[in-house]
């Protein structure tokens, strides 16, 4: 089979790349419709996730205003109603108590679902197990949310940590993003054929992407219309609604078995339970993904590794300080930063068509090579940053900072 597969010069991903230019409009459309599965619960929790960052990050800046530091009412409204001129040392000090608390935050957000992809990935692995791996973390944001609602209705008494507490520890324990992203890859996975998966996968980050600048479009518009009340109604809402989706049609795919697992019969809830904690089953995580093989395989993996560390941090560190970086440097409200969040989403979404479409298919460059220049780019787009004069060279900073 090879051998033909070799003299006809073709391959799963050509048959598949064929086939899916011969097809009209129409059948293009009523193919991807027909493919849906795991998208729509995609793009539901990351538009209420992202609806609700902006809200979670104003009502930390007024509990830090209120509540910890006691500050007049007039003072924290005049920041609310971003009156710099008469409060600009209260505004820095309004936001270094809330990048204390980003301190540990972030390394709660960050470490525990770390820890638990770990024994996730072995677990869902060995059981066919992917849907708890998607609807868990739907919960535990439902869950926050519920906090948050309690934080807010209880203003005055509840203080800004409390709020980062409820923010941070029910989706870490849940597994958040990270659990989801990794179950929902691991389900296309398993329901799609070689020939399929490229474009399955394609239309999952379709989604997925698309969700990004709908939930930042809205973010600041409806905060300032409805309140802290009124977004985390509606992303509860959008949560509930993708659980709901989630439990009634995604289906588990067992996928093929080996024979000896074949007439086994089905796993109890303990086991299952039990079998998540085996550390027998994360020795052998480890052991397989670093032990050494042909190709210099380990030190690609540490390096892959070190790389994304590198990238990854940074990013994600700019992203929870950037609204109040903007808030001081250009008197942004939420509106403000709502629309540049929209600008900034779609602009990964040109750069990364850019670089699939233009580097790497038609001039053919390495993929090394494409991630030196991103990785170019993006210094570029941080020192544009830190230097802006003005909102407008802000603005051709995010231009340069487009990836892959």
């Amino acid at each position: 089979m090879e051998m033909k597969e070799q003299v006809n010069g073709s391959t799963p991903d050509d048959e598949d790349s064929n086939s899916w230019k011969g097809l009209g409009f129409c059948s293009k459309v009523k193919y991807v419709f027909q493919n849906i599965t795991v998208e729509p619960l995609l793009a539901f929790f990351q538009v209420s996730s992202v609806l609700s960052t902006l809200t979670t990050q104003n009502l930390n800046l007024q509990k830090a205003c209120r509540v910890n530091l006691k500050l007049s009412d007039d003072v924290c409204d005049g920041l609310e109603n971003k009156n710099m001129s008469l409060y600009a040392d209260q505004e820095v000090q309004v936001q270094e108590q809330v990048a204390d608390m980003l301190i540990w935050q972030t390394m709660i957000q960050s470490s525990i679902p770390c820890i638990l992809v770990i024994f996730i990935g072995s677990w869902s692995d060995r059981n066919r197990k992917r849907k708890p791996c998607m609807l868990v973390p739907v919960v535990g944001e439902i869950i926050r949310n519920i906090g948050l609602l309690i934080c807010v209705f209880y203003f005055n008494e509840l203080k800004m940590e409390v709020a980062g507490l409820v923010e941070s520890i029910p989706t870490s324990m849940a597994g958040g993003l990270t659990v989801l992203y990794l179950a929902a890859f691991s389900y296309i996975g398993d329901i799609s054929s070689l020939k399929n998966r490229t474009l399955r996968v394609g239309l999952m980050n379709l989604f997925f992407g698309v969700a990004w600048p709908v939930g930042a479009a809205l973010s600041g518009v409806l905060y300032q219309k409805l309140g802290f009340f009124g977004v985390y109604y509606i992303s509860t809402a959008l949560y509930i609604i993708a659980f709901t989706y989630g439990f009634v049609n995604i289906k588990e795919n067992s996928g093929p078995l080996p024979l000896k697992e074949s007439a086994q019969t089905p796993k109890s809830c303990m086991y299952l339970v039990m079998d998540f904690f085996n550390l027998k089953h994360i020795k052998e995580a480890f052991h397989t993904t670093f032990k050494r093989g042909p190709g210099r395989r380990w030190t690609k993996i540490v390096m892959l590794m070190f790389t994304i560390v590198v990238i990854q941090g940074p990013s994600h560190g700019e992203s929870g300080i950037t609204y109040f970086y903007t808030r001081v440097r250009f008197n942004w409200n939420e509106l403000d930063y709502s629309l540049f969040s929209t600008f900034l989403f779609m602009t990964n979404i040109v750069g990364v068509g850019f670089s699939i479409g233009v580097l790497s298919h038609l001039l053919k460059l390495d993929d090394a090579l494409i991630g030196v220049i991103s990785c170019v780019s993006k210094v570029l787009a941080g020192l544009a940053f830190a230097f802006a004069p003005s909102e407008l060279f802000f603005y051709i900073g995010k231009q340069t900072m487009r990836k892959r």
